[in-house]
């Protein structure tokens, strides 16, 4: 949490003052994170969306969510409360015993990728963990802590999620695609979480009319591929230039072509 204030139900707390937003241990926290840019929300619609359906999928009481109307207005708050020009939002909307507890708007610390990773790519790196539930987007605190500690030991950008079977589902804050030949492989749909960058992707190259692959993508099978990238709200279409010891080519002209067609 980040800057002067944050929204807690609605109301405007100084962030000094955060002892009343203890979430209990047994809390499930379903959250979304967008883009704050040129006083504008980026894809809030979409991100709203996936919050009923993560609350749907997790089985949860709808009752009590706040609207798409509250939730912005409490987003708008946030900004003219700390004046940020870009920057990532978080909202958190808190269960106890499947019941919405309360919610939480905030900016949080933002990783935009220089100009530089996207002419060079990124280093990425292999971390064994699963989710338990691939189409709700809940916090989960044991995973992000495992990639934190492995993006920081190696200096990486990022890690890939790799469950029991070695299998690439995602990325630990992105999702994951691979080049080969022109054609484009991604990990199924139904075993990742739906990323809003990652539907756009999809829909511009469904344009492109290039072809595309959702199929299951084993560590073994990283040397196949020419190219790599990864798509989050921060990082739009960013090149990999590694994955472990398995080295991607950045200058793939399709990946280039994505990264455009999406600014």
């Amino acid at each position: 949490m980040i800057g002067n204030k944050y929204i807690l139900d609605g109301k405007l707390i100084d962030v000094n003052n955060q002892s009343g937003n203890i979430e209990n241990k047994d809390s499930i926290v379903v959250y979304e994170v967008f883009t704050w840019e040129n006083d504008r929300a980026i894809f809030f619609d979409e991100h709203y969306q996936r919050f009923i359906d993560s609350i749907k999928v997790e089985g949860l009481n709808l009752s009590g969510t706040p609207t798409k109307k509250k939730l912005f207005e409490s987003v708008l708050s946030l900004a003219e409360a700390n004046n940020f020009k870009k920057k990532n939002i978080r909202i958190d909307l808190i269960f106890t015993d499947e019941k919405l507890d309360y919610f939480l708007v905030y900016f949080v610390k933002s990783i935009f990728p220089t100009e530089e990773q996207y002419s060079k790519g990124v280093k990425v790196g292999l971390c064994f963990g699963e989710r338990h539930n691939p189409k709700a987007k809940i916090a989960n605190s044991e995973i992000r802590e495992k990639a934190n500690n492995k993006i920081r030991e190696e200096n990486l950008f990022e890690v890939l999620l790799v469950n029991h079977d070695n299998i690439i589902a995602e990325g630990s804050r992105s999702n994951v695609f691979f080049v080969k030949e022109n054609v484009i492989y991604t990990p199924k749909s139904e075993k990742v979480l739906s990323g809003i960058t990652r539907h756009k992707v999809l829909e511009i190259a469904q344009n492109l009319k290039v072809d595309i692959v959702e199929t299951d993508i084993l560590v073994n099978d990283l040397l196949s591929f020419e190219s790599a990238f990864l798509t989050s709200t921060s990082m739009i279409v960013l090149p990999i230039c590694s994955v472990a010891d398995v080295q991607f080519s950045v200058e793939n002209e399709l990946v280039r072509k994505l990264y455009s067609n999406f600014k």
